[in-house]
């Protein structure tokens, strides 16, 4: 039973990565992605000039990078609980009383919180240094003077501060959704994948 728990944690853990990781790189991307032309006509050389690291993190700054992650970081939070009993619900861990299905719970919970913690700031830190160098190779420095101007403005700020909460939404319908096909594709591929194991292993 201690294995099932500890794989039904990690498969939980892993489905709500799974999905909020895409989603930090959405946030990132997609929020400095603004099709707004530059306020001003800009010069060919700098047109084709590779954006500074600096003006890289001055973007991410003025779109609430950090911000953003932090919010979504909350929202993990609170989908845990339902995800987690979603798991407990497993034929293997049916035996379980109700007394032990609230600890089990509290457990994983606890543990589950502790490890997105710890993931969601490592994942800022590389989130930000990935965004600059991948950055880069793709966008000039124009387009990047362009972003920082355009999210400076009224409507920019307008638009990021609408993200949080759309995110928080989008976040709690998706990962349920996703929970269920992941758990009824592991319960349709598990005896087959058990009996091509044991017949590796017998």
């Amino acid at each position: 039973m201690k294995k099932i728990l500890a794989q039904s944690l990690v498969s939980v853990t892993s489905v709500v990565l799974m999905v909020v990781t895409p989603a930090y790189a959405e946030l990132t991307i997609n929020s400095s992605a603004s099709k707004t032309a530059p306020s001003s006509i800009k010069t060919l050389s700098h047109a084709q000039q590779v954006p500074s690291e600096a003006s890289l993190i001055k973007l991410l700054e003025v779109t609430r990078m950090a911000d953003m992650m932090q919010s979504m970081s909350s929202t993990q939070s609170e989908m845990m609980s339902p995800i987690i009993e979603s798991a407990l619900k497993q034929k293997d861990l049916a035996q379980m009383t109700d007394q032990q299905r609230q600890e089990v719970s509290r457990v994983l919970t606890q543990y589950s919180q502790q490890l997105l913690a710890d993931t969601n700031q490592v994942l800022l830190d590389v989130a930000q240094k990935q965004f600059v160098g991948v950055a880069k190779k793709h966008y000039t420095q124009a387009e990047v003077d362009a972003q920082i101007a355009f999210y400076s403005t009224e409507v920019g700020q307008s638009i990021l501060d609408k993200q949080p909460k759309l995110m928080q939404e989008y976040m709690k319908v998706l990962v349920p959704e996703v929970m269920q096909v992941t758990n009824a594709t592991s319960e349709k591929l598990m005896p087959k994948l058990i009996k091509d194991l044991d017949a590796i292993l017998k």
